[in-house]
Formats: C-alpha cells, structure tokens, sequence
C-alpha cells in the first residue's frame, strides 16, 4: 500500500510537472513567435505555443511514467472501427445542435456556402481540427491521465481524469497585452488560472464536459481501445467548427441560459443530453 501511494504521488507530480514545462516554454517562445506570426494577437500565439509544447511533451511524459502504447490504448487501429465511432460522434452531437435551432439561440447563416473557396477551406480546417484535437487531448486525458489513475482506483481514475479534462478548458490567458515583451508569456500565465477561482461563471459548462469526459472514459475502458475515443473526440469537433461557421448564435432569446457561455454549446441543455446517453450506456452494459 506504501509502496503504491508513493508512486501515484510520484507519477502525479511528473504530471504536473509536464503541464508546468509546457507553459514555461510556451511563455518562453511566445515572444519571438509573436514576430513571426503577424496579425496574430499575443494571447493566441501564447496558447498555440503551449499546446505545441504540450504535444512535443508527450512522448518522454510517457516514457518517464513507463506507459506503454498498448497501455495507453494507441496499439491495434481498426479504420472500420474508427469509422463507425466518428459516424455515431456526429450522431451523438445531433440532437443538442438541432435543439440550439429550435429555440432559436442559434439561426442559419448560408452566407459561407455561397463561396465555394470558403466553404472549402472551412471544411478543410474542421477536418484537420477535429483530428489534432481528438488525437492530442485524448492521448493526455484518456490515455496518459486515465491509464495512470487506473494503476489504483479505475473509479477515481475517471473521475480524476474528467474533472482535470474539464477544469483545463477554463484555464484562459489575462486581459490581450498591447505592447509584448520577453516577460509578457509569464505574465500571461500567472493569471490564467483566475478563472477558476469563479466557478458560478462556467459551473454549467464545466458539468457539460466532465460527463464527456466520464462518456469517453466508458469508451476507453469498454473497448480496450483509446482509437474509438479519437475519433467521437474528433468528430465532436469537426462538426462544431462548421456548425458554429453556418450559424449565428442570439443571445437575447429566452431559452439561451440553458447554453454555457464557455462556447455557446456545452451547458445544462447539452449536460441534460449527456446524462440521458450516459444512462442508455449504463442500461446498455447492464443488459
């Protein structure tokens, strides 16, 4: 029992450990990156370059906390099974985006289909999006984070592991810097964790996501795999992105407080949704 309380503290500060890094060299090169990115406010270079890190990370996070590809779940791809995953993401995402439309918080806008260079690139960029940010943030969260906690507790890995995938979404940049220095990244970050000291302001969003978060935990651990998880996570955004292209959101209509103000998507109407699927997976597994 000592012996494995220590190394879960031990494999739980490498961890922070690895987020820490990430920001420090992200603070680090944000400045000469921000003279090679015009046009790009400071805040968003800064993030960038903190997910790049991130990325870059990833392989020695692994190696230090001795995870293997099979233990992560990256081992064995089946492109039937990652097909049907990403068709039943979009499936899954269905309902809540066809709900937005009728209560009028979110109306068509066609505008971008009219130019087919547009519309092109739009989808293009969704596509690409979707496929980086399923790869990346479930190979951190249901893979290293989760695999990691489940050396001790598979329940507390899951609630662990979605609670720190929600939390991480709130962690956002101080107020845009007019004039960026060398110091300006660290300034950046010292801020960036205020918002969570609010959680009145995203409480609803953040319920939206940690029932994600426990979904695709399901998933990872029922199929063995962390491939299914990709490609739900990448269908999850690529469907956004154009969703949120094609669509004008209305704030001022009475229904929008069921919507969270962290995207204008994820809150108590998506949260409701997730709930009702998460109980059909229960019934599903019970049977």
């Amino acid at each position: 029992m000592l012996i494995q309380t220590f190394f879960r503290q031990r494999s739980l500060t490498l961890f922070a450990l690895y987020f820490a890094a990430s920001g420090c060299i992200a603070a680090c090169v944000a400045y000469p990156l921000w003279h090679l990115m015009p046009g790009f406010e400071f805040d968003k270079v800064l993030s960038r370059a903190a997910i790049l890190a991130a990325a870059v990370l990833l392989l020695p996070l692994g190696r230090w906390l001795a995870l293997s590809r099979a233990e992560i779940g990256l081992k064995d791809f089946d492109g039937r099974q990652f097909a049907g995953y990403w068709l039943l993401g979009y499936l899954l995402i269905l309902p809540p985006s066809v709900a937005f439309v009728l209560i009028d918080f979110r109306v068509f806008d066609v505008r971008v289909l009219d130019d087919i260079g547009e519309a092109s690139r739009v989808a293009l960029m969704a596509v690409v999006s979707g496929l980086l940010v399923g790869l990346f943030e479930e190979v951190l969260f249901r893979g290293v984070l989760l695999s990691l906690w489940r050396r001790t507790s598979a329940r507390w890995a899951v609630v662990g592991s979605s609670t720190v995938y929600a939390l991480v979404h709130f962690v956002e940049s101080a107020e845009p810097v007019s004039e960026p220095g060398w110091l300006s990244g660290f300034a950046q970050l010292s801020g960036a964790f205020a918002p969570l000291l609010e959680p009145r302001a995203y409480w609803d969003s953040f319920l939206g996501l940690f029932l994600l978060g426990v979904g695709l935990c399901w998933v990872r651990m029922r199929t063995g795999s962390l491939w299914p998880c990709i490609a739900l996570h990448g269908a999850f955004v690529m469907f956004l992105k154009i969703y949120k292209d094609v669509t004008i959101r209305d704030i001022d209509v009475p229904l929008a407080w069921v919507v969270g103000s962290y995207d204008n998507f994820v809150g108590l109407l998506t949260s409701l949704w997730l709930v009702l699927v998460l109980a059909g997976m229960w019934y599903y597994r019970r049977r």
